[in-house]
């Protein structure tokens, strides 16, 4: 899904499938999916077994591109941390 917008006198093209998964990622029951995307961007990812399914839901919804974590995924562990230290 995505969104068009005009910013700064021109078009952007904007990817909402990030924004949208996030709030499934707040909850509670969510806490090994936050895990491994944290392991994600830290770069020491053993990928196996359940971890493969959740990298694949996080390519599907923008968060990973080939195994790396998206600036999209960067930006919700920015705010994943500012949430936990208040």
């Amino acid at each position: 899904m995505y969104t068009v917008a005009e910013h700064s006198e021109r078009i952007v093209e904007a990817d909402l499938r990030p924004l949208l998964y996030a709030e499934r990622l707040m909850d509670s029951r969510a806490k090994t999916r936050r895990n491994l995307l944290r392991v994600l961007a830290a770069g020491s990812a053993q990928i196996d077994g359940a971890d493969k399914r959740i990298l694949e839901e996080f390519e599907q919804h923008g968060l990973a591109k080939n195994g790396e974590p998206t600036p999209a995924a960067r930006a919700l562990l920015k705010l994943l941390r500012l949430r936990e230290t208040t």
